[in-house]
């Protein structure tokens, strides 16, 4: 009943604080947080703690005073971790990577809005989890990794398609649109413009709408399609000179000299261009008075605390002279002191530095040892399955042709010869692909893409498919602890697949590497496949179950087009270690 009481106070000291903040009344706001604290002073709970810094780090924050604000978000991430309260948790780490963003560290932004997303899955809250995926879409943008973006993105998407969110959906299609551009894919720049201006228009920002038809029209004119481009550009440039954004106007009217020039409109052209630079000026002019107006204030402030610094130097200095005068022999005996215990601090740190790398190198054999022995489970239970099994088939045939060649069954015997063949092929090339998996450069990425070219290679050419391969890595990292095996077993199933179902001609082996993700895909051009019936015989499942292994997501997209079947394994949180130059 107490804690509910002083939550309550808080609720409502909380929408006081909102309403002061918004309406710029900062010195009430001060005092409603001096109350805040009055209220929660006895109070022990997490809970409530996490609350009221939570509060304390929002008021900070609308006043700019980010170092403050990040200082009790993280105190109420820590008590909110305490409460088991995964939502709130999940948000006070997007309002910190909200301070990162904008001081334009967007990688350190990216990896606490990741923790946040790991705090609320689906199950926790759906809603919060679709727009802390679109955040993270959002700052790969920034980042232009527009791969990764799209990633995010889409499955943002299909939450925001469960929830029938019109607001998620608008702002799906704007930020799909910028990567679009940046990506120079013109067409479908204008295929998610035209859905937000369309579709959504009442549904996304102000901003976003004037974004999106001035990205319309960017589009357009580089698809040469002028006067297209003009109808969107004066459109676009109405919209931002009635919501007054400057720099978006300054934007508008080079975008129309561009357009006008295109069209032999000269005179206009010249006048487009005239104002772009006029409103380049201006906010030119903003910017430097902004500055000039900061250091003003910057150089009073200083000027006050050096006058208060040097009044109080000049006051320690006469109580120094005097406390000279009478307390030599003590300040003589307080420094022996100091060194004394400065010593035996520095030994026991010493000592305790040492004991705490014994612990780690402990540690850290015993979680080789425990990787050693999946790794030698795995191998011994890959060698057996894949050799005992040939090698037990090879000794039957071999116990049938014995037994059939005093009846001189030539054709039980050529029969049993070719399976025997088979096995043995299949043998070879399992032992082939066991034996690699143990080199010691098979981990590499530029090792296993090539091991795969070839095996792909040597097999369709047996087929009469046509196979080609496309490489795009950025780096030849290395792979951890048995991921090689199975990435091998994986794409061989999935070749088999090609020439028992596909009916294909042509068979395509791609990989795509950056710091974050691995993108491997293999594509036919076949008539696809009855998925429930290759998921009875075992052979996706296998697929799917090495994937798992491994981490890894598995996507399989089969039509009359033909098939495609994608391998993705985040690389984020792979040490450096082992890194060459691809």
């Amino acid at each position: 009943m107490y804690s509910q009481n002083i939550y309550d106070q808080l609720k409502v000291l909380s929408d006081t604080l909102r309403v002061q903040i918004q309406t710029q009344k900062l010195e009430n706001a001060k005092k409603t947080v001096f109350k805040i604290d009055a209220v929660s002073r006895n109070s022990k709970e997490d809970s409530i703690l996490g609350y009221v810094n939570k509060l304390k780090g929002n008021y900070f924050y609308r006043i700019s005073d980010y170092e403050n604000a990040m200082k009790y978000w993280l105190e109420a991430s820590r008590q909110y971790e305490n409460s088991n309260d995964s939502l709130e948790t999940s948000k006070i780490y997007n309002n910190i990577s909200l301070i990162l963003n904008s001081s334009g560290e967007y990688r350190e932004s990216l990896v606490l809005k990741k923790k946040a997303l790991t705090y609320c899955p689906v199950s926790v809250n759906k809603t919060w989890n679709l727009s802390l995926l679109q955040n993270i879409g959002s700052t790969y943008l920034y980042l232009k990794k527009h791969d990764s973006s799209m990633y995010y993105l889409k499955k943002s998407y299909q939450i925001a398609r469960e929830l029938n969110s019109n607001r998620h959906l608008g702002q799906f299609h704007h930020n799909s649109s910028i990567n679009y551009l940046n990506m120079g894919d013109y067409h479908k720049t204008i295929a998610h413009t035209d859905t937000v201006q369309k579709v959504y228009k009442e549904f996304v920002s102000r901003p976003a709408l004037e974004n999106s038809i001035f990205y319309s029209a960017k589009a357009l004119f580089k698809l040469k399609m002028y006067n297209e481009a003009l109808q969107k550009a004066e459109e676009s440039l109405t919209m931002v000179l009635e919501s007054g954004m400057s720099i978006n106007a300054a934007e508008n009217y080079g975008l129309l000299s561009s357009i006008y020039e295109k069209l032999d409109r000269d005179k206009l052209a010249l006048d487009a261009l005239k104002k772009s630079n006029t409103f380049r000026d201006s906010i030119y002019t903003i910017d430097k008075n902004k500055i000039v107006l900061e250091l003003e204030k910057k150089y009073e402030t200083e000027k006050k605390e050096k006058e208060n610094l040097q009044l109080k130097q000049e006051t320690a200095h006469k109580d120094l002279t005097i406390a000279k005068k009478n307390n030599i022999i003590l300040i003589t005996s307080l420094i022996f002191g100091l060194i004394i215990i400065l010593l035996i601090l520095y030994q026991l740190k010493k000592f305790k530095s040492k004991n705490q790398a014994l612990q780690e190198s402990i540690q850290i054999r015993e979680k080789f040892e425990k990787e050693l022995e999946v790794v030698r489970d795995n191998i011994a239970k890959d060698f057996h399955d894949d050799l005992g099994n040939k090698l037990a088939r090879i000794a039957t045939l071999s116990d049938l042709m014995i037994s059939t060649s005093d009846n001189r069954d030539k054709e039980n015997i050529i029969k049993a010869l070719k399976s025997i063949k088979m096995d043995s092929d299949v043998l070879y090339k399992g032992t082939r692909d066991f034996m690699f998996s143990l080199k010691a450069n098979s981990d590499y990425i530029e090792e296993l893409f090539t091991y795969l070219s070839d095996f792909g290679e040597e097999f369709f050419e047996s087929f009469n498919i046509d196979f080609f391969v496309e490489k795009h890595i950025e780096e030849n990292i290395k792979l951890p602890y048995y991921w090689t095996r199975q990435i091998i077993m994986i794409f061989k199933e999935a070749m088999t697949n090609v020439v028992k179902h596909s009916k294909a001609s042509m068979a395509t082996l791609t990989i795509k590497q950056d710091d974050e993700n691995l993108f491997l895909s293999l594509s036919d051009n076949g008539s696809g496949f009855n998925q429930k019936e290759i998921e009875r015989k075992n052979g996706l499942a296998n697929i799917e179950s090495r994937a798992h292994k491994i981490k890894a997501n598995i996507e399989i997209i089969t039509g009359n087009q033909g098939t495609t079947i994608s391998f993705h394994a985040e690389l984020s949180n792979l040490s450096s270690h082992g890194k060459t130059s691809a």
